[in-house]
Protein backbone atom coordinates (compact mmCIF):
# COMPACT_ATOMS: atom_id res chain seq x y z
CA UNK A 1 0.00 0.00 0.00
CA UNK A 2 2.76 2.51 0.17
CA UNK A 3 3.25 2.28 -3.76
CA UNK A 4 -0.45 4.45 -3.06
CA UNK A 5 0.92 6.48 -0.37
CA UNK A 6 -1.68 5.32 2.06
CA UNK A 7 -1.52 4.35 5.34
CA UNK A 8 -1.51 0.44 6.36
CA UNK A 9 -4.56 -0.64 7.97
CA UNK A 10 -6.39 -4.21 8.29
CA UNK A 11 -5.97 -6.39 5.79
CA UNK A 12 -10.04 -5.99 4.87
CA UNK A 13 -9.43 -2.12 4.20
CA UNK A 14 -6.12 -2.87 2.23
CA UNK A 15 -8.28 -5.24 -0.11
CA UNK A 16 -11.09 -2.45 -0.40
CA UNK A 17 -8.34 0.10 -1.50
CA UNK A 18 -7.40 -2.30 -3.87
CA UNK A 19 -10.21 -2.64 -5.12
CA UNK A 20 -11.40 1.13 -5.19
CA UNK A 21 -8.12 1.69 -7.36
CA UNK A 22 -8.92 -1.02 -10.06
CA UNK A 23 -6.24 -3.00 -9.02
CA UNK A 24 -8.29 -6.00 -8.41
CA UNK A 25 -11.60 -7.23 -9.61
CA UNK A 26 -15.02 -7.39 -6.91
CA UNK A 27 -14.36 -11.22 -7.38
CA UNK A 28 -11.12 -11.06 -6.14
CA UNK A 29 -11.86 -8.70 -3.50
CA UNK A 30 -14.70 -10.75 -2.27
CA UNK A 31 -12.45 -13.95 -2.21
CA UNK A 32 -9.62 -11.65 -0.43
CA UNK A 33 -12.16 -11.10 2.27
CA UNK A 34 -13.18 -14.73 3.11
CA UNK A 35 -9.99 -16.30 2.48
CA UNK A 36 -9.04 -13.76 5.75
CA UNK A 37 -11.91 -15.03 7.66
CA UNK A 38 -10.92 -18.21 6.89
CA UNK A 39 -7.39 -17.47 8.17
CA UNK A 40 -9.08 -15.93 11.37
CA UNK A 41 -10.73 -19.03 12.02
CA UNK A 42 -7.50 -21.21 11.72
CA UNK A 43 -5.36 -19.06 13.51
CA UNK A 44 -7.69 -18.14 16.43
CA UNK A 45 -9.95 -21.72 16.24
CA UNK A 46 -13.44 -19.63 16.68
CA UNK A 47 -16.34 -22.25 17.61
CA UNK A 48 -13.58 -24.96 17.50
CA UNK A 49 -12.36 -26.18 13.88
CA UNK A 50 -12.97 -28.84 11.67
CA UNK A 51 -9.72 -29.65 9.70
CA UNK A 52 -11.47 -31.11 6.77
CA UNK A 53 -13.84 -28.46 5.91
CA UNK A 54 -10.20 -25.74 6.65
CA UNK A 55 -8.26 -28.09 4.24
CA UNK A 56 -11.61 -28.05 1.64
CA UNK A 57 -11.60 -24.61 1.97
CA UNK A 58 -7.63 -23.78 1.63
CA UNK A 59 -8.13 -26.31 -1.44
CA UNK A 60 -10.69 -23.85 -3.00
CA UNK A 61 -9.08 -20.75 -2.61
CA UNK A 62 -6.09 -21.95 -3.87
CA UNK A 63 -7.85 -21.58 -7.37
CA UNK A 64 -8.76 -18.28 -6.66
CA UNK A 65 -5.61 -17.36 -4.86
CA UNK A 66 -4.00 -17.88 -8.44
CA UNK A 67 -6.80 -15.41 -10.28
CA UNK A 68 -5.60 -12.82 -7.74
CA UNK A 69 -1.79 -13.46 -8.20
CA UNK A 70 -2.38 -12.94 -12.26
CA UNK A 71 -4.62 -9.89 -11.64
CA UNK A 72 -2.03 -8.35 -9.59
CA UNK A 73 1.29 -9.65 -11.90
CA UNK A 74 -1.22 -7.73 -14.98
CA UNK A 75 -1.19 -4.76 -12.94
CA UNK A 76 2.31 -4.68 -12.17
CA UNK A 77 3.12 -4.93 -15.42
CA UNK A 78 1.18 -2.08 -16.89
CA UNK A 79 2.04 0.07 -13.89
CA UNK A 80 5.86 -0.41 -13.95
Amino acid sequence: MKRFRKNNYDNYTNYQTLYQLSVISQKSWNSLRKINGLRNRIAHEYNGLNYSIAWESFVFFSEELEQIRQELEKWLKKNS
